[in-house]
């Protein structure tokens, strides 16, 4: 059975600092006061200790590189909206142009 540890430290962004750098904080998980609540609620032993251990080595943290690589998923995100934005608009003229032109062809006509 792997070593029961007593605390777990957790990195998470909680926002960005001058330049738009991640600021990184650090929390502390506890998990023998987690298996100890789990064990006050009707929990055995064990399996509170069990779940404690699973909790604190579950947690996936965001690091530093993984926010740079969902910043440049973002950044190519926006490019690809902008290049539908600008077919969007030469749709909207082009057609706008159409309408003119039908429009006067049709009073000539008259």
């Amino acid at each position: 059975m792997p070593e029961f540890q007593e605390t777990t430290r957790f990195r998470s962004v909680s926002g960005f600092g001058w330049r738009g750098t991640p600021l990184v904080t650090s929390t502390r998980f506890d998990a023998v006061g987690a298996a100890r609540a789990l064990e006050a609620a009707g929990v055995e032993r064990t399996q509170a200790e069990a779940i404690a251990s699973a909790i604190g080595n579950s947690s996936e943290n965001a690091t530093k590189a993984d926010v740079s690589d969902l910043r440049l998923e973002i950044s190519a995100v926006r490019a690809a909206i902008s290049a539908l934005e600008a077919r969007m608009y030469r749709a909207l003229w082009i057609q706008g142009g159409a309408i003119v032109v039908i429009v006067t062809a049709l009073k000539l006509l008259e």
